[in-house]
């Protein structure tokens, strides 16, 4: 007797769904810790989308030292709101 075919889907589980929304939930949340800092945003959501490297650096459109720098401010910025850090 034949298997039934195999139901191939791009829809999220329940689980992923909830995942997913809250790392965008969390991701908004720093991004009001940098409000004022546009390229650190756009690092933050650059490192969010699993961008490293060149891809990165192309994306936010800064060379080395500026994109370590812009890591620099979100991690300050970051460890001041969150001195003992992050929970959920």
């Amino acid at each position: 007797r034949p298997s039934p075919p195999a139901i191939v889907s791009d829809a999220l589980n329940p689980e992923d769904h909830l995942l997913e929304k809250e790392t965008r939930d969390l991701i908004r949340t720093f991004q009001e810790h940098l409000d004022g800092d546009e390229e650190a945003q756009l690092v933050l959501l650059g490192l969010a989308d699993g961008l490293r490297g060149q891809d990165l650096r192309s994306s936010v459109d800064l060379d080395q030292p500026a994109l370590d720098y812009a890591v620099k401010r979100i991690r300050r910025r970051l460890r001041k709101a969150y001195p003992n850090g992050w929970a959920p």
